[in-house]
Formats: structure tokens, C-alpha cells, sequence
């Protein structure tokens, strides 16, 4: 693949891992695009296993995400 995964759970995990008002919209763009708002999860290289739930957990919220960062 030409993607970075795992930089990319990274920078998302961290833009709302930092900042609550952001989760806090994120939580308001879950409900308005109907899906069960859940944590996401950090990759950490240090723990190769960690990647998948982290990209699962991506794919659960994604429409509340594009929703997010298209607004």
C-alpha cells in the first residue's frame, strides 16, 4: 500500500487525544451521522498488535470522521 496506517492512527488518535472540545464534536458528529461514538485506540510501535484494533476502531466512526473533518 502507498499509505502510511500507522501514521495516520497516529495523527487522528492524537488530534482528539489532546484536545476534549474536539472529542466533545466528535461525540455531536457520531450522533448526527448515527453511529455509537467509541474511543479511539493508539498505535504504538512498540506493540506490534496494536494496529489492527486501532484501524478497526478507525473504520467503526468513520462516517462521524469524515463528517468531522469536512465540516
Amino acid at each position: 500500500m502507498n499509505v502510511d496506517i500507522e501514521n495516520i492512527i497516529f495523527k487522528i488518535y492524537e488530534c482528539f487525544h489532546i484536545y476534549s472540545a474536539q472529542t466533545e464534536q466528535l461525540k455531536e458528529h457520531c450522533e448526527f451521522v448515527d453511529v455509537e461514538y467509541r474511543k479511539l485506540l493508539s498505535h504504538s510501535k512498540t506493540r506490534w498488535l496494536s494496529l489492527f484494533p486501532g484501524n478497526t476502531r478507525l473504520i467503526q466512526i468513520f462516517p462521524a470522521l469524515k463528517s468531522f473533518f469536512l465540516s
